[in-house]
Formats: structure tokens, sequence, C-alpha cells
């Protein structure tokens, strides 16, 4: 598994600029057979197809809890503890499944989302992310607590995010037809320039 800061490590507004400028650049590649009447088209539902953001389908109803006994790091639990040392520790983990692209679940909407109280993970081959809570068995009715107040805003967030990805879906056929129609006047600029020149040499 593999940690991840789960939709709080970077904004949708930076992902979705990214994606603008990507899809951009690469119409302004394409050679001038595209922007034939019967080739547009077929190009734009390709690049829209590519770059549309697909938010991953998180299953919060089919989350499953489970108590395990884990080795951490003294240290962890008692600061200036002897390096090294180890201590059997048991851990609270709630897994989710999901299905999607793993680094979207790092994208969070306009509002920022509360830090997790809790250690987030994602298994990629099992299509889950996992929430642990190593201090389960010091305090267990205020991790429980705790988890039931994240996940309610977890939730909210990742709806809003549905949302934003949503509305910036709808909106990015417009753009890329804007960018094409731009680049489409510019080659057609260009052919009069150079017609123009051929009949004054």
């Amino acid at each position: 598994m593999q940690k991840i800061s789960l939709l709080s490590g970077y904004d949708s507004a930076t992902l979705f600029d990214k994606i603008r400028r990507k899809s951009a650049g690469e119409i302004n590649q394409w050679p001038e057979a595209y922007f034939a009447a019967d080739q547009i088209s077929g190009r734009l539902n390709d690049i829209f197809d590519h770059h549309r953001p697909r938010l991953p389908e998180i299953d919060w109803d089919g989350g499953k809890e489970s108590i395990n006994e884990k080795i951490c790091l003294l240290s962890s639990f008692q600061p200036g503890a002897k390096p090294g040392a180890n201590v059997r520790v048991n851990v609270l983990t709630y897994e989710y499944p999901f299905q999607g692209e793993i680094y979207l679940l790092g994208c969070h909407p306009a509002q920022l989302v509360p830090e997790s109280p809790g250690e987030c993970f994602v298994d990629p081959v099992r299509q889950v992310i996992a929430i642990e809570y190593t201090g389960f068995n010091k305090s267990p009715r205020q991790v429980l607590t705790m988890h039931r107040s994240y996940l309610s805003t977890l939730i909210a967030s990742y709806l809003e995010l549905k949302n934003e990805f949503d509305a910036f879906n709808s909106e990015l056929p417009g753009f890329l037809h804007k960018i094409v129609e731009k680049r489409k006047q510019s080659i057609e600029d260009m052919s009069r320039i150079l017609s123009a020149m051929q009949k004054w040499s």
C-alpha cells in the first residue's frame, strides 16, 4: 500500500488548468489535415475523451472495519524512547472500495479538506482506500468519534469535488472548440498570405 493525502494533496483548479493547457498544446500541434471538415469532430472527441478527468468512484457505504496488530516504532508513542525499539499496537482500519485513477484521489475541491486524524493509504491491487488509527487501543471511543466526524466531512468534500468535475467536463468541449477555431483561423490566414505572396512574385 502507498500513503496518500486523501482529497487534500492539490486543488481542482490546478488540475483543470493543467488539463486546459495540455489539451490546447496538443491541438496547436495538430497537422493541417486534422482541420478538414471530415476530421475535426472525431479529433475533438478523441482529445476530450483522453483529457477529461474522471473522479474515482468511492463506495462509502461499502466500508469495512477491522482491528489488527501492527509493529510500530516505540518513539512514535513515547518521545525519547530507545531508537529502533518496536512496540505492538492495535490498529483500527477502515477500508473503502474505489474504482478509478489513484492520482485523482489526492485532488481536493475549492474548499480545503480537514487533515485526516488517521493515516490514509491506497492499495492499487485490491482497489481500496485504507484509513488507519494506531492509537485505537488507548482511546477507542475518541478514535471512533474522530473517524465519524472526519468521514462526514470527507463525503461532503467528495460530493463537492464531483460537482466541480461535472461542471468542468461540461465546459471542456466548448473550450476545445474555441482553441480549434483559433488555430483553424490562423492556418487560413497564413494560407491567404502565402497565396497573395505567390501572386506578387
